[in-house]
């Protein structure tokens, strides 16, 4: 299976956001601010993880194609 950067920087916004923090037990102000932390954290690790993954390591090992699509199950078992 193979998706954009883009789809899978949602996907996992969205795990983060409906699967971790439903979790974790705190009173709604505090879960806005871990949300919030986390949110800022993945922003700025997204575009290392964007560069290394478009760029010529994820070209090199095969996980990124000619169209910039990135294939889930190489990336998952790499």
């Amino acid at each position: 299976m193979k998706a954009t950067i883009e789809n899978i920087e949602k996907g996992i916004a969205n795990y983060l956001d409906h699967e971790f923090l439903d979790q974790y037990n705190a009173d709604s102000v505090r879960k806005t601010f871990i949300g919030v932390g986390i949110s800022l954290y993945f922003r700025k690790k997204s575009q290392e993880i964007k560069a290394m993954l478009l760029g010529d390591m994820g070209k090199n090992m095969g996980i990124v194609d000619e169209n910039g699509m990135i294939d889930i199950e190489l990336l998952k078992d790499t």
